[in-house]
């Protein structure tokens, strides 16, 4: 009998084969193929583990005119944007086809992901007035995995009120690590000025809507 964790390698193994097998033949016949460029791209998507991500990437590769724009397009639906960000800039450094690297940069804006160090730079340049896209700015923190630098910033009284309202409201974006993280502001009983904010917040994060 096979181990759970056998059993698992065994599987992704099976559907990675599939899928090369299934690329080939909508490749081959286009409309006639018995899956579509959406259906198999929402297949190849379905789990970001370290396979999946390199076939996908096997695929980009391959530089299939009929599938290109769907497989970049489709880098950007994926779960984990942080780990796709982290996987093509490790590509990148060591990609010399012109076309590839094009492809790669196109796609990396698209992810909408910073790492913390250029969320951190990015606020530098708000505060400087280097840049003035706050909005933007709100809507990559609320997407990222940072929820403790995102919580810091709305409780920092050296931003401006407006700035850190639209923080709040976008906050509810984290669901449950957030609603994990107000309450131990609350059980800890620190930040206690804040406290009418975390408990409203709190309140409206969609888990607590059910």
């Amino acid at each position: 009998m096979l181990s759970p964790v056998t059993w698992q390698i065994e599987k992704e193994m099976k559907e990675i084969s599939e899928l090369q097998k299934l690329f080939k033949e909508i490749n081959k016949l286009k409309s006639k193929a018995s899956m579509n460029r959406c259906q198999f791209c929402s297949e190849l998507t379905d789990s970001d583990d370290d396979d999946y991500l390199e076939l996908h990437f096997s695929l980009l590769e391959q530089k299939k005119i009929y599938f290109q724009p769907d497989l970049k397009l489709y880098f950007t639906f994926r779960q984990n944007r942080e780990k796709v960000y982290n996987f093509l800039k490790s590509k990148l450094q060591n990609l010399h086809d012109e076309q590839l690297r094009n492809d790669v940069k196109e796609i990396l804006p698209d992810l909408n992901f910073n790492n913390l160090d250029e969320l951190k730079q990015w606020l530098k340049d708000l505060k400087s007035g280097k840049r003035e896209d706050d909005d933007e700015f709100v809507w990559s923190i609320m997407k990222s995995p940072y929820t403790e630098y995102h919580y810091s910033l709305m409780t920092d009284k050296n931003l401006s009120e407006k700035f850190r309202s639209h923080l709040w409201q976008r906050f509810d974006e984290h669901r449950e690590k957030g609603a994990e993280l107000l309450l131990s502001k609350l059980d800890k009983n620190e930040d206690t000025p804040f406290h009418p904010e975390i408990i409203y917040c709190w309140a409206d994060l969609p888990t607590n809507k059910k």
